[in-house]
C-alpha cells in the first residue's frame, strides 16, 4: 500500500501551518483596524455631546438661579410694605407673644425672629431662639411681623409706644430703611454696652422718642459706639442738640444733626483745617491733637497707611524727612 505521507504533514497537523496562521493573523488585523477607528470616532462624538450637555445644564441651572432671585426680589417687594420691623424685644419674647401684641391691628401671616446669637456656635440660631439660650452679649431680639394687608402696618405706626416686659419696642415699617433727618439726631462716643431703653430714657426729656437705632457689630452684637434717635416732633431735635457733651454711662456723648447726602461735605485730605477731615484732627485712639482741635473720628497709627494712599491718589506726594 503506497503511503500518502508528505514531509511536514505531521508537524503541520500538530502545530499548524505557518502560512495559515499568517493568513488568520492578517485577517484579524484587518477586522480589528476598522472597528478601532470607528470606536475612536464614536467616543469623540460622545465626549463632545457630553460636554455640550454639561454646558447646557450649567446654563439652565444659572437661568433657574437668576429667575429664583428675581422671584425672591419680586416677592420681597410685595411683602415689604405689609411687614413690620420690631426691635428691642426682651429676651423673654417669643413669636407667639409678639403675635399677641400686634394681632389686633390686622390678620398676621407670619412672625419671624432674626439676629439671634446662640450661647454656643454649634447650637444654632434656630435652636437658641426656641430654647432661649442666648449669648451674654445679646440684650434684645428682633422680629418681623408680616400682615395680610398693608394698611395694618399703618395702624401699628399710628400708635407710638409699644411695650413688652418693660422694654420699649422699636417699631417701624420694614420698607423704611432710614429715619427722617429733620426729626432725628446722630449720637457718637457711646458706651458699647448701651441698650436701646437706656438711650430712649436719656432723650425722653427732649420730646417723645419714636425710635432709636444702635449700630451693632454683626458678629458680636456689641454696639460700635454710634446710634440714631428719631423723635415724633421735629422740634425736639433742638432740645436733643443741647444734650451734646452730656454724660451717659460716664462717657461724654456727641450729638449732631443728620445731614443729607447732598449736604455732606466731600472728603478732601488737603483740607487740613476742616473739622470734618477725620484723618487730620485726631491722634492715636481718638485723642485730640496738640492744637486742641477736635475732629469727627479718631484713627489709630496703622491708619496712616490709608492716609498716604489717599494723598497719593490726590497727587500729594511730598515726602517728609524723619530727621527734621
Amino acid at each position: 500500500m503506497a503511503s500518502n505521507y508528505k514531509p511536514g504533514q505531521l508537524t503541520a497537523a500538530i502545530f499548524g501551518n505557518d502560512s495559515d496562521v499568517d493568513e488568520v493573523e492578517s485577517e484579524n488585523e484587518k477586522c480589528e483596524f476598522v472597528p478601532t477607528v470607528g470606536k475612536m470616532i464614536v467616543d469623540t462624538d460622545k465626549a463632545i455631546n457630553m460636554e455640550k450637555d454639561k454646558k447646557h445644564q450649567v446654563r439652565v441651572e444659572h437661568k433657574q438661579k437668576m429667575q429664583k432671585k428675581l422671584d425672591d426680589v419680586k416677592e420681597r417687594d410685595d411683602e415689604c410694605p405689609r411687614t413690620l420691623f420690631v426691635g428691642n424685644a426682651p429676651l423673654t419674647a417669643t413669636r407667639d407673644r409678639i403675635r399677641n401684641v400686634f394681632q389686633h391691628f390686622g390678620k398676621i401671616e407670619s412672625v419671624r425672629i432674626r439676629n439671634v446669637m446662640p450661647i454656643k456656635e454649634k447650637l444654632g440660631a434656630k435652636v437658641a431662639g426656641k430654647t432661649n439660650k442666648f449669648n451674654e452679649n445679646q440684650k434684645s431680639l428682633t422680629f418681623y411681623v408680616k400682615y395680610e394687608k398693608e394698611e395694618s402696618v399703618g395702624k401699628v405706626l399710628e400708635q407710638v409706644v409699644h411695650e413688652l416686659d418693660g422694654n420699649r419696642l422699636i417699631v417701624n415699617g420694614a420698607a423704611q430703611t432710614e429715619y427722617d433727618s429733620n426729626s432725628s439726631v446722630f449720637c457718637g462716643n457711646l458706651f458699647r454696652g448701651l441698650t436701646e431703653d437706656e438711650l430712649i430714657k436719656h432723650f425722653s426729656s427732649c420730646g417723645e422718642v419714636r425710635g432709636v437705632r444702635i449700630v451693632r457689630d454683626k458678629e458680636t452684637h456689641q454696639g460700635i459706639g454710634i446710634a440714631y434717635v428719631n423723635f415724633v416732633d421735629p422740634d425736639s431735635v433742638i432740645n436733643a442738640l443741647n444734650m451734646n457733651g452730656t454724660k451717659l454711662k460716664k462717657r461724654p456723648m456727641r450729638v449732631s444733626k443728620i445731614l443729607k447726602k447732598k449736604d455732606r461735605p466731600a472728603f478732601n485730605p488737603k483740607d487740613k483745617n476742616k473739622g470734618y477731615n477725620k484723618f487730620q484732627n485726631k491722634g492715636k485712639n481718638g485723642q485730640n491733637n496738640k492744637d486742641g482741635k477736635e475732629g469727627n473720628l479718631g484713627v489709630s497709627n496703622h491708619s496712616k497707611k490709608i492716609v498716604k494712599k489717599i494723598k497719593k491718589r490726590h497727587g500729594d506726594n511730598k515726602k517728609t524727612s524723619m530727621m527734621a
